[in-house]
């Protein structure tokens, strides 16, 4: 996901290239402390000195943007799920949007709740059960064991009215 809004390579991530801070759900990923730190000792440095320790300071600081960019979940459509209910929908392209994005925060929220907002995913893959568990809740099965399902969302939205209408 990040290559598809960012782009693959550093000549495409002109967002980077700048000394602003980048702000992800809260949490900033700034420069600036290095550029005050910097510019205490500018006289110390050549220009190319400089330049480079900026360039190391914004690698830093995307990279480490990256990390946490890449630990949020992105739920998207998805096809091929069990039927909902009677009707014959096994896919929520086109509809499910709101459903998803819903989804997307409150799980969002959970793993922030269980594992903390400087919680990142481990380079080599490894994740925490309950990082798993919370994942497996919102998978689009009509058991109990994924109440945050679509299935079951869709299931609940009886209660307030509104049904699924194959």
């Amino acid at each position: 996901m990040w290559e598809a809004v960012f782009g693959e390579d550093d000549a495409e991530m002109k967002v980077f290239q700048r000394t602003e801070p980048i702000w992800i759900l809260g949490v900033e990923h700034s420069v600036e402390g290095a550029l005050r730190r910097y510019r205490q000792v500018a006289s110390k440095l050549s220009p190319k000195e400089l330049r480079e320790k900026l360039i190391q300071e914004k690698l830093r600081r995307n990279k480490e943007a990256y990390h946490d960019f890449v630990t949020k979940v992105w739920f998207s459509y998805r096809e091929g799920f069990p039927a909902i209910g009677a009707s014959s929908y096994n896919s929520d392209a086109g509809w499910g949007c709101m459903l998803r994005t819903s989804q997307m925060m409150f799980c969002q929220g959970l793993l922030v709740h269980n594992l903390g907002r400087q919680w990142r995913i481990n380079r080599k893959g490894l994740r925490p059960e309950i990082y798993a568990k919370v994942l497996r809740w919102f998978l689009d099965h009509p058991e109990d064991v994924c109440p945050y399902s679509l299935h079951n969302l869709l299931r609940h939205s009886a209660c307030v009215g509104k049904r699924v209408v194959a």
